[in-house]
């Protein structure tokens, strides 16, 4: 017999990896035309992360691929805009740059919104406590990603059973585990970063040029060789 995932629970929690954020709730409801959807929202934080709240299809969430984990999936939202980096090896200084790019895009009109994707392998237990502090930087905008640990459609399977349902993207090369959110759901458009390079001007005058454009890539040059710390995508 052909294998038939379960239908989504009717209601069911996610639960945070680092104690900055609070659970989110998922919670089957009617809309009066007889859609079926889910109500997305968190509970009332114990720190000043703001939470997240709003409602997407019932079919949607089931089959959604998320290229993050469930919950920094989730807290994103539909319609997501992603800055995305890949973070790997033990060199300090790719971290060292990290909490004032967060904080640069979220005092930028133009980034303020943007989540910021940090695509990982990192077991260390030293190292995992490192990417909390990061997740819970002031900003709020940081989220972590684990490549060897991908939830795999569809949600239910994830939510219901957990420990077998992922996919392991480890085996790409370490710099392209920042192109991963091309394939997400909930990612409308994208921006892929190094973790060297701070935001400057000309990057933030860059990503004003391309959203007001229709083009569905955009990648910034030097005189006369593609600048590798940055490209933008829609999808």
């Amino acid at each position: 017999d052909q294998y038939r995932p379960p239908p989504l629970p009717d209601k069911f929690t996610v639960w945070p990896r680092c104690t900055c954020r609070p659970p989110i709730d998922v919670v089957r409801i009617n809309a009066d035309n007889g859609a079926q959807l889910y109500h997305v929202y968190s509970r009332r934080s114990k720190t000043k992360s703001p939470g997240v709240n709003y409602t997407v299809a019932a079919e949607a969430l089931h089959s959604a691929l998320f290229t993050c984990d469930v919950y920094n999936a989730l807290w994103g939202g539909p319609e997501l805009s992603v800055a995305a980096f890949s973070l790997y090896g033990t060199v300090a200084f790719y971290y060292t740059l990290l909490p004032n790019i967060s904080a640069l895009y979220k005092q930028s009109e133009t980034l303020a919104k943007w989540r910021i994707r940090l695509y990982h392998n990192i077991q260390r237990s030293t190292s995992k406590s490192k990417l909390c502090e990061l997740e819970c930087l002031p900003a709020g905008n940081v989220d972590t990603c684990n490549v060897e640990a991908l939830p795999l459609p569809p949600l239910s399977v994830v939510v219901g059973s957990g420990q077998h349902c992922y996919w392991n993207a480890s085996y790409m090369h370490a710099m392209t585990w920042r192109w991963l959110p091309l394939g997400d759901s909930f990612v409308a458009r994208a921006a892929f970063r190094d973790t060297d390079v701070t935001v400057s001007v000309r990057e933030l005058d860059s990503v004003r040029e391309w959203l007001s454009s229709n083009t569905l890539f955009h990648v910034m040059r030097g005189t006369t060789a593609v600048l590798t710390n940055m490209q933008h995508t829609n999808k």
